[in-house]
């Protein structure tokens, strides 16, 4: 947990970010009233993956039939794998997208399909187009919305844009400040690839300022508070097999080569509910998710509760994962009584950046 000499500052201030230098970048932790609201690190110097969303040229070597791609020479030396559609020549040199790295015995996945995301906006090149996100309200006029950004993209080609939901808290002249911004921000990664070298679009400083708005913050960076403030002990202990959470209850979490595990444990306090505690390992399993940075396909064993109370839980866990920023689909009870999802790979997962560090 946080060191004593800062508990009382911490449970003070509501809102804080918390910054220290680290590896290829930094460490940024959002802090919000008594808890870690979210944390994102950068790879370690050594590390042998890139960024999520780093943009590089890549060397195709060879075609995977099977698999629906190729291996690729990458410029740290390291071999990835380049996941397309497309068809290649031995020797091609493309411009490739980095995903998530989640999987040390794998080569890292990257896409053809090159993406600049915004708080606002997703851009793709190669296509050219306007659409909405299913989720933007109904107060937002696309009809005026659609003209602008046609009129801006006329001095760019092949630029596909994606409006984010929250493009309703814009008016038309922050709609047009904001998609030049991200605009000159693919002119520069162009530029960048044009001259062989790296872009990054990924690294925690950028994802965190996206998606958390700095100046309802306190913002304290300064290299070794992370040390100071016992954030990498508080880290390591959110990254342990079994995690506590209200009465004594716990969690038993472990990543299968096909799937991630949550098992939850009432532990020896036999004085709440099984119900109660389902109910709680809810939230705490949301929160978990989200902090660790886990993804693909979940299952998690509840304790044995009725039907009621299954759809109880169906519906509160649809309701935590409509606040999630990475794409999700919650699938509810298997025939077998586990319960089941699967959520995108939206950041390295925190177990992998402390195990390289």
């Amino acid at each position: 947990m946080f060191s004593e000499q800062w508990v009382f500052i911490l449970e003070k201030m509501t809102a804080e970010i918390f910054i220290d230098k680290f590896g290829q970048g930094d460490a940024v932790i959002i802090y919000d009233k008594g808890m870690v609201i979210d944390v994102f690190i950068d790879p370690p110097i050594n590390a042998r993956f890139y960024p999520p969303n780093t943009f590089v040229k890549a060397k195709v070597l060879r075609k995977l039939p099977n698999r629906g791609g190729y291996f690729i020479s990458l410029p740290s030396g390291e071999e990835g794998f380049l996941k397309s559609k497309n068809q290649y020549d031995q020797g091609k040199v493309v411009n490739v997208l980095s995903k998530v790295y989640f999987d040390s015995e794998k080569a890292q996945t990257f896409t053809d399909q090159l993406k600049l995301i915004s708080k606002y906006f997703v851009l793709q090149l190669g296509k050219r187009g306007i659409s909405f996100s299913k989720k933007t309200p109904k107060s937002v006029d696309k009809e005026k919305a659609t003209h602008l950004i046609e009129f801006i993209l006329k001095r760019h080609s092949n630029i596909f844009v994606l409006c984010r939901s929250a493009i309703c808290q814009l008016d038309l002249k922050g709609i047009e400040e904001n998609l030049k911004l991200i605009l000159e921000t693919k002119d520069e990664m162009i530029n960048s690839l044009n001259k062989g070298n790296e872009f990054h679009d990924g690294f925690a400083r950028c994802i965190s300022a996206k998606r958390f708005d700095w100046s309802l913050y306190f913002v304290k960076e300064e290299r070794g508070i992370f040390e100071r403030l016992g954030i990498w002990d508080l880290l390591e202990k959110l990254t342990r097999k079994k995690v506590f959470f209200g009465e004594g209850s716990y969690l038993i979490l472990e990543q299968t080569d096909s799937f991630y595990t949550i098992d939850v444990n009432s532990g020896k306090v036999l004085s709440i509910s099984a119900d109660e505690l389902n109910s709680k390992a809810c939230d705490e399993i949301y929160y978990l998710i989200r902090i660790l940075g886990i993804g693909g396909k979940i299952l998690i064993d509840f304790l044995p509760c009725s039907k009621s109370i299954k759809r109880n839980i169906l519906n509160k866990m649809v309701k935590l994962f409509e606040k999630d920023e990475a794409r999700n689909m919650i699938w509810g009870w298997t025939k077998g009584g586990s319960f089941e999802l699967v959520r995108e790979r939206d950041k390295t997962p925190l177990n992998i950046i402390l195990r390289n560090n």
